[in-house]
């Protein structure tokens, strides 16, 4: 899976999930359940996927520690996911908007993209 696949992969968490997410004892526990939820495979084989993972973790983690609603820490991960898949889309090919400049669309959620205004 390339870079921007593993971005552009859903993590669709419920508020149940993520509850269970942040009762984990050890970050590394935790990090293991964020990835078979979100079914990226085997962190431990790919080190882009790893860093990745703990990224989305911490994400989470910022949420648990400033007592974040779920549905606000989830809103909180799909912003960093889209903004993340957007900074690795810049290095894509994308389209000109009136005045000539590039615009390249963002990821969202299940690998949506929005085109930017």
């Amino acid at each position: 899976m390339s870079l921007l696949e593993t971005l552009r992969a859903p993590v669709a968490l419920s508020a149940a999930q993520l509850a269970e997410i942040w009762s984990c004892t050890t970050d590394a526990d935790a990090v293991a359940l964020l990835a078979h939820i979100a079914d990226l495979g085997d962190a431990d084989a790919e080190p882009r996927l790893s860093a990745w993972l703990d990224f989305l973790y911490q994400t989470l983690c910022f949420g648990k520690e400033q007592a974040f609603s779920a549905a606000k820490a989830l809103a909180a991960l799909d912003l960093i996911k889209a903004t993340a898949c957007h900074a690795v889309d810049a290095s894509s090919s994308g389209t000109s908007d009136a005045k000539g400049e590039e615009r390249r669309p963002v990821c969202l959620r299940g690998g949506a993209a929005l085109e930017p205004v």
